[in-house]
């Protein structure tokens, strides 16, 4: 064997090696969100209906399984571990990549395509993000099945069927495989037999599960962030051309590290080159019109699903595209091998898109790890309120929420089993304000404050500490502190050291109250505001925490705020 491919594997390892290095020093810090909340609570038990349900229309047994596996080996602690599963998924993608490119265009030509492809722009959000195994592994699975298809032989087509089952029942990225296998099939004019065992199992399959289960789901199990997709089929059927064109604009941008709104010009320029090259005569190879309608089937299925929402650059789906047009780029070029000029203008190019998709990562990996700082400190405090909250209790609820699907009932039962990853107290105490703050909310989001008006109250309580007053006097005065304005409007803070307290408002303007326990300063808006001339109650949760609660009372009028008694 000759140096020069060890040389080009020793470069595919330390490329890989060192790609995955920096996608996990960025994505350190990450935690399950979304659609992974979704597979954790909603696919408990061992039915066929837990792991053959649809998931927005796509099938995902190996994806339930992969979980299941990892939820009973690693629990919920650790991020870790899943992450490392969708970062070896993508190592063989890139492999299997550089193989195809490889025998195609030679071993630098694929180290270069290679390099685009394995930190990929703004795509790596599926790498960043384990729950698009589906994709990943869909996407392994159909090189695997291009690679069998090649060699022309029985054993060759039996595994390019079973990857192209593994493709289907990954994702719906599966189907677009599939699509081009049949292109491939009809365009070597294929028997029937070979057609039979290539295709007959994997489509057969698939068609029996649509028929039993891609229906509706039950009630409470669908993801909660899942769009509304009830759009006349034959409209988004009508604007399909228009967002195949978009689509295809994005991912070569993507590729190429351009931004999106160039993408219109090479969708253009695209659309031209494969033009000129049917008019002029030049017939298209068998496998370059494989991996053009793979690349064009999937974003016609993304048409027709989604269409309506007009977002052809949705970064969740560009992981497929990009490497649908690297695959169309290597088969446009195959046979071409480049002078020395052409290495050095090969090399320059691809370092620039190397160091613009770094970038991107980090574009990427900071959009989740803010989903983590906001998910985080609320599972905390949904954990400091178990026993009183309710079991339906959303803590980042739809549309907007990151862990939208996360329930009070079934969250408790999944770290029951698999530990939690939410921080201590003691550590969240220790974070940055902001988390602490979005702490506060969900505990009185969860629980409360309960409110009562036109009562005394149960007077007699410890008084209320004074922890800061502006524009005005605060005395304490018995068990209680009355506050004075000088200003308009005024505010006191206190600590309350008993169960709750007693507000005695004279007639006047509105009063607002801000509540806080974990953070140091109050944020947000007021969690209530109260008419002048009335009492009123307010019962603070507890919550399982020595902190004590603190209120602040904003007023242009007199108000007494006294402690209440146990």
């Amino acid at each position: 064997m000759s140096r020069r491919p060890h040389w080009s594997w020793a470069c595919l390892v330390l490329m890989l090696g060192a790609a995955t290095l920096v996608m996990y020093l960025e994505a350190r810090g990450m935690t399950f969100r979304r659609d992974d909340w979704n597979m954790i609570l909603t696919r408990r038990g061992h039915s066929l209906e837990v792991f053959l349900r649809p998931h927005s229309g796509h099938l995902l047994p190996l994806h339930v399984l992969a979980y299941k596996g990892l939820l009973e080996t690693f629990g919920l602690r650790s991020y870790v571990p899943y992450q490392a599963l969708a970062f070896g998924l993508h190592a063989l993608v890139a492999t299997l990549l550089f193989v195809y490119a490889r025998a195609r265009v030679g071993p630098l030509a694929a180290l270069a395509v290679t390099a685009v492809f394995v930190i990929p722009g703004a795509a790596v959000h599926d790498v960043l993000w384990p729950f698009q195994i589906g994709f990943l592994t869909s996407l392994a699975a159909g090189l695997g099945m291009l690679l069998a298809l090649e060699r022309d032989d029985g054993r060759g087509d039996a595994a390019a069927s079973g990857l192209l089952l593994v493709a289907i029942v990954s994702s719906a990225v599966g189907l677009a495989i599939a699509a081009g296998a049949v292109v491939e099939l009809v365009a070597l004019r294929a028997r029937r037999r070979r057609f039979a065992r290539v295709l007959a199992v994997p489509l057969g399959l698939f068609g029996l599960w649509y028929v039993l289960y891609a229906g509706e789901v039950p009630p409470g199990t669908a993801p909660a962030t899942e769009p509304d997709l009830a759009q006349p089929l034959i409209d988004n059927l009508l604007d399909a051309p228009r967002y195949v064109f978009d689509t295809a604009g994005a991912a070569l941008s993507n590729t190429v590290g351009l931004g999106p709104s160039v993408g219109p010009v090479l969708a253009l320029a695209a659309t031209v080159l494969v033009g000129h090259r049917l008019v002029s005569g030049r017939v298209l190879s068998t496998r370059l019109r494989t991996v053009l309608a793979l690349a064009v089937t999937y974003w016609g299925l993304l048409a027709l699903a989604r269409a309506q929402l007009n977002d052809p650059a949705q970064v969740r789906y560009l992981y497929p595209s990009v490497l649908f047009v690297l695959l169309v780029v290597v088969e446009w070029a195959r046979g071409l091998r480049l002078a020395r000029p052409g290495h050095a203008v090969l090399a320059l190019a691809t370092t620039a898109i190397v160091l613009i998709n770094i970038g991107q990562l980090r574009n990427e990996a900071d959009i989740l790890l803010r989903d983590a700082s906001d998910i985080l400190p609320r599972l905390t405090a949904l954990e400091l309120s178990r026993g009183s909250v309710a079991a339906d209790f959303r803590p980042s609820p739809p549309p907007h929420g990151s862990a939208p699907d996360v329930v009070a009932g079934a969250y408790f039962a999944a770290i029951d089993d698999f530990g939690s990853p939410a921080p201590s107290p003691d550590e969240l105490l220790r974070a940055p304000e902001e988390l602490r703050a979005v702490a506060d909310a969900t505990l009185l989001q969860a629980n409360g404050i309960r409110i009562s008006t036109g009562a005394g109250g149960r007077a007699g309580g410890p008084p209320p500490t004074v922890i800061a007053v502006e524009g005005a006097q605060a005395q304490t005065r018995g068990g209680c502190v009355a506050l004075a304005p000088a200003t308009f409007p005024a505010s006191v803070e206190v600590r309350a050291d008993g169960p709750g307290l007693a507000l005695e408002i004279e007639a006047g303007g509105a009063v607002n109250l801000h509540a806080r326990r974990l953070a140091d300063g109050f944020v947000g808006p007021p969690f209530a505001t109260l008419a002048g001339d009335q009492r009123a109650v307010l019962e603070l949760p507890d919550a399982r925490l020595a902190r004590p609660w603190h209120v602040k009372v904003e007023a242009g009028q007199r108000v007494r705020v006294c402690g209440l008694a146990g």
